[in-house]
């Protein structure tokens, strides 16, 4: 419980500090730059072609697919427009966004945790972002969206907004200048950037407003009326405008990421999702059992016989845990590899990302809710409702898969919550192990030694553990093959298959002439400088409308791309929606989704035109060539 004064930051900035943390990401940075898995396929190529298309002065929602709001697009598009096209630029433009998010992090630590562990915590967020491939990738351009970046900066302002307002407030006094340039700025950023924070950022200053413990009345309600209304009202009138100049319905469908967002719905529970829970809390309390070991006295001393209790259900969440990851991997009971292979191959799925963050989401989920009810309860003290806003960002971005995501029946952390689970898993550990100890409780930690200790253990071993497990496929040069292209230098891992089918491109068609790629790609459209001629570049999972699709047709037919690289699968790889049965169960109870969330049979318009009026001019690897039958 938090029942004290809140208190200000623990440990002032130090430039030696925030010199080390800078540090850290450049060497990331360099580690990282300008690799790709792929030209021809994953997330970055859709989104790199995209910001190309923004570059050029296209518009997206009308005349190019973009599903999140426009920011993080502009965020790469603009320095493109501006700098150049190429692939320099779009890092350069994401590590600067990465580095925003790193210091953010640095600074909002200042109020939580002492300054060795702010530290380490910094290089576990860098480490942790900067091995995720395809998710919420740092310093990187593996990352499925820059719009992760641009909603996470916005999202932290807010939180530093009110930490700073909480922590040097007092009743009466007015809103400082700088706490309302935070919280409105980080708001409007935020709210153009992506979905989740449609719902997060309105949240997070309602609660501030209902809870402040400054202000009381009138005093209150103009106060916060004002920072409500400058927060939300123009990112509201910049959707109608866009909406106005774009077509409301176009924008509509983006936001509703074009009929993905409606097939399944990882928030219904189900028995797995249930069990994934479970076990996200057994596998924390196992590790704060663990932890109260080290001083197992004085915590028999706080508890009493309930300590023994205690140890029985660390012990039991741990065989919760092992037992549902056995379950879902599969990999250390069957397989032909040895057991040791078997082994290494199960540490590598039950410690990913999303696995360890998730014994962090569902705690913070619980206590959020008991910070919530008590607040109400009242009385209301600022360090409570300091924590309470804390955990609301991971909390109430989770809400989307809770039980289960888009593309799997298990649970899995949200992209977005990265950086900020990242963050407060340590803390909370700390906090939990200090539990006996705690007489004059506040926001920040008091930084007792073994609580530290085991904490800063846990957080550098599992940053050298991530380090080290993806330095030879990613962090190396020696899995990438530098390709030379007409937007520069670009690092791709599948490099013969990607250098042969970009020279063809290359040799096969000029700077003006269209060029399609199926079923998923952009990047040797962006690496060529290529046009494409429809609507969108996704033609796999994403269950787009029957209108684009059409409207896709029409625009093929107009300007038939010269050459059209397509993967030798039926239908060139296209399908319609998330393959396997991942559709909504609710209101039913199933283990799993059981219910077909894509059609198999059906073949795009786009497709069925290709097929018609192209022809294999030659194979690469797993990708065809097509030609116009007229040539």
């Amino acid at each position: 419980d938090i029942n004290g004064k809140t208190s200000p930051r623990t440990a002032s900035p130090k430039w030696l500090d925030f010199a080390a943390v800078a540090a850290v990401s450049f060497g990331a940075a360099m580690l990282l730059w300008c690799k790709l898995q792929s030209l021809v396929q994953f997330d970055p190529g859709v989104w790199l072609e995209e910001s190309l298309r923004f570059a050029r002065g296209e518009t997206p929602y009308r005349d190019f697919f973009w599903q999140y709001p426009p920011l993080g697009l502009a965020a790469i598009g603009y320095p493109l427009r501006f700098l150049g096209v190429s692939f320099s630029v779009a890092q350069t433009a994401m590590d600067v966004l990465s580095l925003g998010i790193v210091l953010l992090v640095f600074c909002l630590l200042g109020y939580l945790v002492p300054r060795a562990l702010r530290i380490w915590i910094c290089v576990l967020v860098i480490a942790v972002g900067a091995t995720t491939q395809t998710y919420f990738s740092l310093f990187s351009l593996l990352s499925y969206s820059p719009a992760l970046h641009t909603v996470a900066i916005g999202l932290l302002l807010m939180l530093l907004g009110s930490f700073r307002y909480l922590a040097d407030g007092a009743p009466g006094q007015k809103l400082p200048k700088t706490v309302a340039v935070l919280l409105v700025s980080g708001c409007w950023i935020a709210l153009m950037s992506k979905q989740e924070a449609f719902l997060v950022a309105p949240a997070f200053l309602f609660l501030l407003a209902l809870f402040d413990p400054h202000t009381r009345g009138a005093s209150r309600r103009g106060r916060w009326s004002r920072i409500l209304a400058a927060g939300l009202l123009p990112p509201l009138g910049a959707y109608l405008l866009l909406g106005k100049a774009v077509g409301f319905a176009n924008l509509s469908a983006a936001l509703r990421g074009y009929g993905l967002a409606t097939v399944p719905c990882p928030w219904w529970p189900t028995g797995l999702g249930v069990l994934g829970a479970l076990a996200a809390l057994g596998a924390a309390a196992f590790v704060v059992g663990a932890g109260s070991l080290f001083e197992w006295s004085c915590w028999r001393k706080a508890l009493g016989a309930r300590y023994i209790l205690m140890l029985a259900a660390a012990a039991a969440g741990g065989v919760i845990w092992l037992g549902y990851e056995w379950h879902t991997d599969g990999t250390l009971l069957t397989g032909p590899s040895s057991l040791a292979v078997r082994v290494l191959s199960f540490s590598k799925a039950a410690f990913g990302a999303s696995q360890v963050l998730r014994p962090v989401l569902w705690p913070a989920i619980i206590y959020w809710m008991a910070l919530l009810v008590a607040l109400i309860r009242g009385p209301v003290h600022p360090a409570r409702l300091q924590l309470l806003l804390l955990l609301t960002v991971p909390v109430l971005i989770s809400v989307r898969s809770l039980f289960g995501s888009t593309l799997a029946p298990t649970p899995e952390v949200p992209a977005l919550s990265y950086p900020f689970l990242s963050l407060l898993g340590p803390y909370l550990l700390v906090r939990s192990l200090e539990f006996p100890r705690r007489v004059a409780a506040r926001l920040s930690v008091q930084g007792h030694r073994v609580a530290i200790r085991i904490a800063s253990t846990l957080v550098i071993s599992y940053a050298i553990l991530r380090v080290a497990a993806a330095y030879s496929n990613l962090l190396s040069n020696r899995s990438f093959t530098p390709l030379h292209t007409e937007s520069g230098l670009v690092r791709v891992r599948d490099g013969n298959v990607n250098a042969a089918l970009y020279r063809y491109v290359r040799d096969h068609t000029q700077p003006g002439d269209y060029f399609i790629e199926l079923p998923y790609g952009g990047g040797l459209t962006f690496a060529s400088l290529r046009r494409n001629p429809v609507f969108s570049n996704q033609f796999a999972q994403i269950p787009i409308p029957e209108r684009f699709q059409l409207a896709d047709l029409a625009r093929i037919r107009n300007h038939p791309p010269s050459l059209i690289v397509a993967a030798d699968e039926p239908n060139f790889g296209t399908f319609w929606g998330i393959q396997g049965n991942m559709a909504c169960v609710f209101p039913h109870w199933t283990w799993i989704p059981d219910r077909p969330s894509w059609t198999p049979e059906s073949a795009l318009p786009l497709t069925q035109f290709i097929e018609n009026n192209y022809h294999t001019d030659q194979k690469i690897g797993a990708w065809l060539l097509l030609r116009s039958n007229a040539r």
